[in-house]
């Protein structure tokens, strides 16, 4: 028993030594190497006994592990070790995996024959990037003990691109960079896919679409994308249209999701807009180019730049008004756009002033009945006219006699009440009279003259603040003679605030006369604030209750918040045209704005409630309120405002007839105008309005030949809802519309 408990322990011994000093031989294998052999091999190691006690081979065993061992004399034997080829080789998606081999500590994995990377386990993840039909050997690794690569197995390796990313919009197309191994592109556009080879594609830029983008494989191991994220377009908004410029006012069309406009003009720097129009003033003349853009938001491009080359002319610049001389220090209302005044004295250039005022040279100051006139200037703008003389010495009239004495030129002013006891001669004027206020009453007229009124003529003339009351009962000496109460002829001149309240009585046995309640025929003169009122009876003329008539202008007028009130009786033949406040237009310089016509008219046959017969001429926001009679049988012209308008290179605006008319003739007779063009060269009418209670004609005469656009018959009860009407010139407190000034005018 003790002898094989002996046996037994050398046994363990000899084992013992042999573990720890194994050298191993690979095989199946391209490389050798020697190492101790690892703890961890077992039953994969064979060993094989030589008889030596020192050493010991190892020698495949179909991958199966055997151990043996011989002791003798107390001596070990040497062993030889193998690894088992992985078996089992299986490839899911791109995880390569094989059965375990036991003593492997690690596995080499060979990609094509060439490339070896290692693998801690029984799997391995193939990189991504591999794709195409693929060689896969795998190796058992035991620290320097390798086993024989597995026979070769071809996977198919599939490649899924990335989807494409920088997608964003640049105008009408959008772009993404570029996906190595894309052969081409999917784009998605609103649900709809298009193919496209490049990495750009143009999109609609008027639409808020969603965008997404694929790349596309090459249909064998390489696999398209999926989607990448998706955007939204922002849309480029549409170019401004409609650039127009009127008034130092730049408008064009709006641009439907815009935030604001710019603008440039010839070029220049941009002007912000917060709407669809920018006022940029007077300084641009002659050809200039208008540049606009429409600006959006984060879903809207900027529109692009339209253009527009308009033609401005330049202004004519007001005349200089209410010039006053005190204490040798001229003075006037300064003029828009004006960059300096020029001073004339006698009609005569004599000094330049930027500032509206002038300190007279004492040697002016010393010369007697001198006149003095201002020109307003501009290196822009076109100069205006001289303005109404301003006399260096001015003369008080406050009495019969003095008023007696006045002669044709010269400044004067009155500093009382006249009341005249003698007959009254008509005196050619053309100096300036103030009348402070003052009424100069009991004026008769009589006789027979060319020219008549309190003024035969005016010339140049500045008349103001003057009331005249009296009866004129005379007749015209010659064919075209004119008469009115303050004047028959006025050429040149500024009215301001004149208030007459005479009787006319008017012949004109030598030929068609020309009859106003205040000017019998009025040339390159202004009139405002100004009143007739009284009754009129004129034969063979043309007459108005204001101006009888107004032509042959060279510069801007205005008759302006002027009124005429009382009736107004003409005879003769057809030619004898009446007006409610003009018997004859034919001015293209003249502009009728906020008058009043309120009188009985009684006309041959072109009879109008404001104007008779309308040549040329702008009228707006003016009104004729009263009855027409038309006396003539047949070939009547007769409407509520005009009684003729002749030609196109008319405009009436914003106006309003309150006329009933009576007639027994035949004719054209219109509840607005009697005879009116036709066609379609250019709209007359604009906003105008008759009342349809007071008239139930149509609205023009001539409804087969003429064109009544812009006119519109309203009811009596209606008419306080006219709209479209300034109301900083109307009021329609009453039941009809009137003009705010009349509220303050004392007629």
């Amino acid at each position: 028993m003790r002898k094989s408990l002996n046996l037994l322990a050398a046994l363990g011994l000899g084992l013992a030594f042999l573990s720890s000093c194994v050298t191993t031989q690979p095989t199946g294998s391209s490389s050798a190497a020697a190492s101790s052999a690892s703890t961890g091999l077992s039953s994969s190691m064979t060993t094989e006994s030589t008889g030596s006690s020192s050493s010991s081979s190892t020698a495949p065993s179909s991958g199966t592990a055997s151990s043996s061992a011989s002791l003798s004399s107390g001596t070990a034997s040497s062993s030889v070790i193998t690894l088992a080829v992985p078996t089992n080789i299986v490839l899911t998606t791109r995880t390569l995996s094989w059965d375990a081999v036991g003593g492997a500590i690690s596995y080499n994995v060979r990609i094509n024959a060439s490339a070896v990377y290692a693998a801690p386990s029984n799997q391995y993840v193939l990189d991504a990037s591999l794709y195409g039909l693929t060689s896969i050997e795998v190796q058992s690794v035991a620290g320097a003990v390798t086993s024989a690569y597995s026979s070769p197995i071809d996977f198919p390796l599939y490649f899924t691109l990335p989807a494409p990313t920088g997608l964003a919009q640049n105008g009408d197309e959008v772009n993404w960079d570029v996906v190595s191994l894309a052969s081409s592109y999917v784009v998605k556009i609103d649900g709809t896919e298009y193919p496209t080879s490049d990495n750009s594609y143009a999109v609609d830029p008027t639409k808020m679409s969603s965008v997404a983008v694929l790349a596309v494989g090459n249909g064998g191991y390489i696999l398209s994308s999926v989607y990448s994220a998706a955007i939204t377009l922002a849309s480029t908004l549409a170019a401004p249209t409609g650039i127009a410029y009127a008034d130092g006012v730049l408008t064009w069309a709006a641009v439907v999701n815009a935030t604001g406009y710019e603008v440039t003009i010839n070029g220049g720097t941009a002007q912000h807009a917060d709407t669809n129009s920018l006022t940029i003033g007077y300084d641009n003349v002659g050809a200039v180019v208008f540049a606009v853009r429409a600006l959006g938001d984060v879903s809207h491009f900027d529109s692009p730049w339209a253009s527009k080359s308009i033609q401005i002319n330049p202004l004519v610049l007001a005349t200089p008004a209410n010039l006053s001389l005190n204490n040798g220090l001229l003075t006037w209302d300064a003029v828009l756009h004006a960059d300096g005044y020029k001073i004339y004295v006698n009609g005569d250039y004599y000094d330049s002033v930027i500032a509206n005022s002038y300190t007279l040279p004492a040697a002016l100051l010393a010369e007697k009945d001198d006149y003095l006139q201002v020109q307003a200037i501009s290196t822009i703008q076109t100069a205006s006219g001289l303005s109404a003389r301003v006399y260096v010495g001015v003369i008080e009239i406050d009495n019969e006699t003095s008023l007696k004495s006045i002669t044709g030129q010269g400044r004067y002013i009155l500093g009382a009440d006249i009341a005249l006891s003698q007959d009254w001669t008509p005196l050619a004027f053309t100096g300036s009279l103030d009348g402070g206020g003052h009424v100069i009453n009991g004026i008769i007229i009589t006789g027979s003259f060319s020219q008549i009124g309190f003024f035969s003529s005016l010339e140049g003339a500045s008349i103001t603040n003057l009331n005249l009351q009296g009866s004129i009962n005379a007749s015209l000496s010659s064919d075209a003679g004119v008469a009115g109460a303050l004047a028959g002829l006025s050429t040149g001149s500024i009215i301001t605030n004149v208030h007459a309240s005479m009787a006319l009585t008017i012949a004109s046995p030598n030929g068609l006369g020309y009859v106003g309640g205040l000017i019998g025929h009025a040339i390159d003169t202004s009139v405002s604030s100004s009143l007739y009122k009284g009754a009129i009876g004129v034969s063979d003329s043309v007459a108005g209750g204001l101006l009888g008539w107004v032509s042959d202008s060279t510069t801007a007028q205005t008759i302006s918040q002027s009124k005429a009130k009382g009736t107004l009786v003409v005879t003769g033949g057809n030619s004898s045209y009446a007006g409610g406040l003009i018997g004859y237009l034919h001015d293209s310089f003249v502009t009728i704005s906020q008058c009043v016509a309120s009188l009985d008219v009684t006309g041959p046959a072109i009879v109008g409630g404001f104007v008779g017969y309308l040549g040329i001429g702008k009228i707006d926001n003016s009104y004729a309120e009263g009855t027409l009679t038309a006396t003539s049988s047949t070939q009547l012209q007769v409407g509520g405002f005009i009684g003729q308008t002749e030609g196109y290179n008319n405009a009436v605006r914003y106006c309003l007839s309150y006329e009933t008319i009576i007639h027994s003739g035949t004719g054209n007779i219109g509840s607005f105008v009697g005879v009116t063009p036709g066609g379609t060269f250019a709209t007359i009418y604009t906003e105008c309005h008759y009342d349809s209670t007071l008239s139930s004609l149509d609205r023009i005469g001539n409804t087969s030949s003429g064109r009544g656009d812009g006119i519109t018959g309203v009811a009596t009860a209606s008419l306080d809802g006219i709209q479209n009407y300034d109301s900083t010139i109307w009021s329609f407190a009453g039941t009809r519309p009137t003009l705010l000034w009349e509220a303050t005018a004392n007629d």
